[in-house]
């Protein structure tokens, strides 16, 4: 992976994983941020992907708490 799909991920999972951001924004992020050199499938995918994982994790929390 190159220097600037890393820091474009990373950017992604800091705004998921942030919680204030929606889907919608964080793709706009990608595209304010995107490069030539960026696979913009592959990074747009992971924004969906990270969700996914957030919304697990979460889910997993509240039902540990009842």
């Amino acid at each position: 992976m190159n220097e600037v799909n890393q820091y474009i991920l990373d950017t992604i999972k800091t705004h998921v994983w942030g919680g204030f951001d929606t889907p919608d924004e964080i793709q706009g992020i990608i595209s304010d941020l995107f490069e030539e050199d960026a696979d913009e499938r592959v990074l747009r995918e992971f924004v969906s992907i990270e969700f996914k994982k957030s919304l697990k994790l979460k889910n997993n929390d509240l039902k540990l708490q009842m």
